[in-house]
Order: structure tokens, then sequence, then C-alpha cells
């Protein structure tokens, strides 16, 4: 069976990373192929032969998640009148190289699954962040799911549930894949905190993320200030790339202007995953108020028993990433009390290690990439012996 997935993303973030896992560890009798963003380079994340790797150069991007702020109807006219790309671009491809099914790895990208779809293909839309742009998006979708041999995934229950009815019927949940080549060791410590220049004996919080502004980058740039004057051995740190519309330029002048320029540290985007978590001491994960959900990073960070603390709606109800289980969950007006447990955190050793081994316990084998990745192959011969 040959898949052809489709990742809209311009920069390297966590669905392009498990995106990346999942298609490593597909049985063999699934072939992968993709079509990426001309502006997007995979190197790295996947290693595909040049003849089973696409780059489209006008991809549609339907705005159909929380983040991506307000959805104006000029923006939607722009996206449709883009819609004819996706079927010129599936169809020239298959005609090159068939395949027997499309997956989109995130539902910006939904045009493509519904090209698909139009051209006789089996179609799988990933669902990997809250649905939350009203009417519009949730058209789109629902147009989808009407559509025969499509189907949903979405990486939990909470992101499944902000799906309408109808696609919610068509809705499978599978957890985004966690893997690491090897275990962090002292030495990944010592080497990445010499290369961001942070003392070694010092308490280092951090949070992997790009520098967007609804990741909570500001948030993270708050709590340095209060708990910087506190411990004059603490120092924070931000991991991620500072694209286009990022926040890095403000965020290093207000460092400076707050006194924290030696202790807030911007690193920019760092491959090696396992030498980053070996150098932190504690992981945050404030996407929350923008994501409206738990962002890939903690189940990282947990998974290698780094304690965790973050931000999501309705944290108290979350299955998904349960507090003072998988880590601790504040809602993200919540300042006073997440400040609290941080300070709790960032002073005592111990209890960094007992809340970072029951995360690792939490985790177990559910985010298993050979797990994920049979659940989907699962799926595609379903779709396509429908």
């Amino acid at each position: 069976m040959r898949v052809l997935f489709v990742n809209c993303s311009r920069h390297p973030s966590g669905a392009d990373v498990s995106m990346a896992t999942m298609i490593q560890h597909l049985p063999d009798s699934v072939e992968s192929q993709v079509l990426t963003h001309w502006r997007m380079r995979l190197g790295g994340l996947l290693e595909l032969p040049a003849d089973r790797l696409y780059r489209d150069y006008a991809m549609p991007y339907v705005l159909t998640t929380r983040a991506a702020g307000r959805y104006t109807w000029l923006q939607f006219a722009a996206h449709l009148a883009k819609f004819p790309t996706p079927l010129w671009t599936l169809a020239r491809l298959r005609r090159r190289q068939a395949f027997d099914l499309v997956h989109v790895n995130d539902t910006p990208g939904i045009a493509y699954a519904l090209a698909a779809s139009l051209l006789g293909l089996p179609a799988v839309l990933h669902v990997r962040a809250q649905v939350d742009l009203g009417r519009r998006g949730a058209e789109l979708l629902d147009v989808l799911a009407s559509r025969e041999r499509t189907a949903f995934v979405a990486i939990d229950d909470e992101v499944a549930h902000t799906l309408s009815q109808r696609c919610q019927a068509k809705t499978r949940v599978v957890h985004n894949p966690v893997h690491f080549p090897r275990a962090p060791t002292e030495r990944d410590r010592a080497r990445k905190r010499a290369a961001w220049n942070v003392p070694l004996d010092c308490t280092l919080v951090g949070q992997v993320a790009n520098l967007y502004a609804y990741k909570g980058v500001w948030q993270v740039l708050e709590l340095a200030e209060v708990l910087c004057r506190e411990r004059q051995d603490l120092h924070f740190v931000l991991v991620g790339m500072d694209p286009p519309g990022g926040e890095g330029a403000a965020l290093r002048h207000a460092a400076h202007q707050r006194g924290l320029a030696d202790r807030f540290h911007l690193v920019g985007y760092e491959p090696d995953q396992v030498a980053v978590y070996a150098a932190l001491d504690v992981a945050l994960c404030l996407f929350g108020e923008g994501l409206g959900g738990i962002g890939r990073t903690a189940f990282e960070a947990a998974a290698l028993g780094k304690p965790v603390v973050a931000t999501l709606p309705g944290a108290a109800r979350s299955t998904t990433f349960p507090h003072e289980q998988a880590g601790l969950v504040f809602e993200p007006a919540e300042r006073g009390p997440l400040t609290a447990a941080l300070r709790a955190l960032v002073t005592s050793k111990a209890a960094r290690e007992a809340l970072g081994q029951r995360a690792q316990d939490w985790i177990g084998t559910r985010h298993a990439p050979e797990r994920v990745a049979a659940a989907h192959a699962a799926l595609y011969r379903e779709l396509t012996t429908r």
C-alpha cells in the first residue's frame, strides 16, 4: 500500500516530528511518500528517497484551529480560490507515482483531504489541535465527513470532542508517538548547558516550542522575573525557532530591560531533543490559552522522567494529562497557583524526581511509536478495502 502524507507546515513543529516518527515505524507493507511546502526542510526528521519526497509551491492553508486566531471572510475566500491547486497537484502526483490513500497531517491542510476524496481516493485528516473557529471551519470539516472513505484521527479525546457530531462519528483517537533513539546522559546535560552558557550547577526551567505568543512565551518571562529574584541559582531557557511573526527580538529586549539578560536564554531550534531534555530540571508547556490543549513537548518531557508544569483549559477534568499524575496542570488564568507550584519544584530536587517518575510511569507504552503506527496501518487497510 502506498500512502501520500501531506504536510503543510512552513517551519519545523511538533506535528512534523509526530508525523516523521510514525512514518518511520510503519510496517513494511506501507510505502510512504511525502508532499510538503517548498520552504519546509524535513532533513533530520525524515529521510526519504528523492523520488518519494515532493514539494508544493502554492499550498492553501485553511485556518481551522484555535491558535490561528480570527478567520475572516476575506481569508476564507482567498483559501477557497486556491482549492484547484490541491486537485491539480494530487492528480499530477498520482499519474507520476500511484498511491492508494492520502493522509493530511493537520486540519489546515483540509483542502488536500477534500481534493483526494474528489479524486476517488481514501483520505485521513489528522486533528492535532482544538478546532475552535466557528462556522466556516466546522462546515469544511463536515463536508469532508460527508464524503465516502474519509476518516479523522484525533491526538486525544479532548481534541476529538471539539469536532462536530458528524466528524466524531468518523474519528479515531490515536495518541502522538513519542520516541527517543537513546536515554539522556550526564554528558548530554553538560554539553548542552555549556553550549547555552548555562551553569551546570544551577536549576534550569525551560520550554521547548517555537517563539509564538500563543505558546505562552511571555508567561515564561513573567515566571522568570518573579522567581529569579528569589533564587540566584535559577535560569530559564526557551528552545525553539523564532519564525516570521515570532517574539524572539521582543523577548530579548524585555529580558534585558528586566535585568534577566544572563538568566533568560533564547537558544533557537535544537534537533537533539534528548540532550535538550537532559539539560532541563523542569519542563514548561504553557500552550493552554493559545492552543486549547497540551503540547507534544509535555509528553516528551514526561516520557523522559522530567517534571512538567502545563496549562490547559478544563485542567481539573483532563484525562489526557491528569494533574499530579502526568504533571502539574493549571488553568491558563491560574497564574498564582502555577507560580507557587513551580517555586516548590525548583526548591526541591526530591519533589522534581518524584513527579518525573510518576509522569514516566503514567506515560508507559501509550505513546509507543510501534503501537501508534499499527493503529494507523489498520485504519489505512480499512479505508482502502472498504
